[in-house]
């Protein structure tokens, strides 16, 4: 049946008979969404001052079909510059191991402060899974800055350590140290773990973060919940002896080796309602009256969706 379609309409078209080929392929765009006849139309609409219906054949064409690079380049070129639409070009021409055109359009996004930290790991795991290890690392440098300047450190973390996968080099260990830095800026014995994990030499770096991370939820201004002592604040930590000290409501001053407390006592985030009722009790009660809907949201979230 396709193939009909296409003689029909290089028929026309060899014998200069466009405005029939026009006809023909509208005529069974009503009874069935051809493919043939849309690219048809699409092509002969984007050479004339008709941008619109070109961009509605276009349209209709990614709609019936897997959207292929050159469609959406065609698309874009036609409706104008889009994040959606630019988006949709990188995926395409990712797919299509297209990497160089999909450079110039993610620089163009990037430049116009686009920046969506989601997309740009799965863009960057992508490229590196075809063997362009190089062009994800270009594309990361490219908006480390940006990190920055949002002090996104989560975000900039975790790029960093899947940078870390693909180029080990001293520029994603120097960012990574800055990075902890803001990150952990509040816990007083971040320097003490750096050094004592050879942070500097180690070359296992996304373990260390990892590492890192657990350890330094138990670090002095940290919040803790214990099933039998309830809620409990860490007064201090002593790296050294590998121990820590928890003011438990009922309970102050407790001792605890570091290693026995991570099997026994979880940390909170400042922001759980256990922690809230503790420290910001007032403020919890004046959301009653004027933001129930964001209170029950914070319930919510600690007790993991479930009330």
């Amino acid at each position: 049946m396709e193939n009909n379609t296409i003689e029909i309409i290089e028929n026309y078209k060899k014998a200069n008979r466009i405005e029939d080929a026009v006809f023909f392929c509208k005529e069974k765009l009503k009874g069935e969404e051809n493919r043939i006849c849309l690219r048809f139309l699409a092509d002969y609409y984007s050479e004339t001052d008709d941008k619109k219906s070109a961009r509605i054949f276009l349209e209709r064409l990614m709609n019936c079909e897997v959207k292929k690079a050159d469609i959406v380049l065609r698309l874009l070129k036609i409706r104008g510059k889009s994040n959606e639409l630019m988006e949709t070009a990188v995926d395409e021409l990712i797919s299509e191991k297209r990497e160089e055109e999909a450079s110039d359009i993610f620089f163009k996004l990037v430049e116009d402060n686009w920046f969506e930290h989601e997309k740009i790991l799965k863009w960057a795991e992508r490229l590196s899974n075809h063997g362009k290890s190089k062009i994800a690392y270009d594309w990361i440098s490219r908006v480390i800055e940006i990190y920055k300047n949002s002090s996104l450190w989560d975000e900039m973390e975790s790029i960093l350590s899947f940078c870390w996968k693909i180029n080990p080099c001293d520029e994603v260990k120097k960012n990574l140290l800055l990075c902890l830095r803001e990150k952990y800026r509040e816990y007083p014995h971040l320097e003490y773990y750096i050094e004592e994990m050879n942070f500097h030499s180690r070359k296992d770096i996304p373990s260390v973060l990892n590492k890192l991370d657990e350890i330094l939820k138990y670090d002095e201004g940290r919040w803790v919940y214990h099933d039998s002592w309830g809620l409990g604040l860490i007064k201090e930590m002593i790296p050294y002896l590998d121990e820590i000290v928890i003011d438990f409501d009922g309970n102050k001053g407790h001792s605890m080796n570091l290693k026995g407390a991570e099997r026994i006592i979880r940390p909170l985030p400042e922001d759980h309602w256990a922690v809230l009722t503790k420290t910001q009790k007032n403020k919890l009660l004046n959301m009653i009256k004027e933001d129930p809907v964001s209170l029950v949201k914070i319930f919510l979230k600690s007790a993991g969706g479930k009330a």
